[in-house]
């Protein structure tokens, strides 16, 4: 009980805080870096996973596939001990540079850079010709670098994600790093991230969509993310054996929840802190346990492991689309002044 009172003490302190520094910031008070390249922003409100690694690869994939572009991400390089600036290459590893910006790079090909100060980041990235678009991760609350599109990501994967946004507490009394409706004044577009399998349809009609529809400003374009299937690797396992899922990832419940869905028959779960260096000790623990079961890992858990796993470990991909992606189309033309193009075309 006391604990609770202060905590929740500590948090009125910390949203006047915060209150105060973005004021300082709308009038001008800091003094802010213009990027000579556009830059896009993707954060969200609360502290853990809300998708914002899947939706600053699916922007990076546009990005490079409708328009032509080279994308970049700017990441602060969380759970890294490097603090940069520097750019992600095929010699680092999860310990130095964090999961998320080594999984983008290693997997999906585009430059990363890592740098605890952004503003020196964006300005490698235009020093060494990096790329055409910076995509500023997890980039709502870091004020510093200005930005010509400010994507906010809501979570509405379950009632108690949605509540945490709608009607949650401030740190350290609750997840929100600010207040849910003051941050929407400076949302140019929303995301709404739905972290489990699912289909247009359904996600069309979902509750918890409409309900928080009602809350969004009228002028602010709205669209979702949504996993849409799962691909295993290898692919060629036998789903009647029982399963383990061992995970570090914030909010494992959905994960585990989607590969119920998929049929994979759950017994046992380890569930580690998120950016955990633990999970390979995991991993051979269970493999000498559960002699009999698969184990399933996230995509960006992988990137943890030795290149040769035991066949037993399956590395799940949650394959990701939007649903109104038309409204990301158009907020990208309008606030970054770029005309779709033909990528095939301009290639030959």
């Amino acid at each position: 009980m006391i604990i609770n009172l202060f905590r929740l003490g500590l948090s009125k302190i910390f949203g006047a805080v915060t209150a105060i520094r973005n004021m300082a910031f709308d009038l001008g008070l800091f003094r802010t870096y213009r990027s000579k390249l556009p830059v896009i922003s993707v954060g969200n409100l609360t502290v853990g996973g809300n998708g914002k690694t899947p939706l600053t690869i699916k922007i990076a994939e546009i990005i490079q596939n409708t328009y032509g572009l080279r994308p970049v991400i700017l990441s602060r390089g969380y759970g890294g001990k490097e603090r940069g600036p520097r750019q992600v290459s095929n010699q680092d590893t999860f310990l130095t540079v964090g999961d998320e910006p080594l999984l983008i790079n290693k997997y999906y090909g585009f430059n990363v850079v890592i740098a605890r100060d952004r503003i020196q980041g964006a300005k490698l990235i235009e020093k060494q010709k990096l790329g055409d678009v910076i995509i500023l991760d997890d980039g709502f609350q870091h004020r510093w670098l200005e930005r010509d599109l400010n994507i906010l990501i809501l979570d509405i994967t379950n009632e108690a994600a949605l509540n945490e946004s709608l009607r949650g507490k401030l740190l350290p009394a609750g997840l929100l790093r600010e207040d849910f409706k003051k941050s929407l004044k400076r949302a140019n577009l929303i995301c709404l991230s739905h972290r489990k399998l699912t289909n247009p349809k359904e996600l069309q009609e979902s509750p918890l969509k409409k309900e928080i529809e009602k809350y969004l400003p009228e002028n602010i374009a709205a669209f979702a993310l949504y996993y849409e299937s799962l691909l295993f690797q290898p692919n060629d396992f036998d789903r009647n054996l029982p399963a383990c899922t061992a995970t570090t990832i914030a909010k494992p419940d959905a994960f585990i929840d989607s590969l119920r869905v998929a049929g994979i028959k759950i017994i046992d779960s380890r569930k580690l802190k998120d950016h955990s260096k633990e999970l390979p000790s995991i991993i051979e623990q269970l493999l000498r346990e559960k002699k009999g079961s698969l184990i399933f890992i996230t995509e960006k858990d992988r990137i943890k492991l030795k290149d040769h796993l035991d066949q037993r470990v399956i590395t799940v991909k949650a394959k990701a689309n939007l649903l109104g992606a038309d409204k990301l189309l158009d907020s990208l033309q309008k606030n970054l002044s770029i005309t779709k193009i033909n990528y095939a075309q301009k290639c030959e």
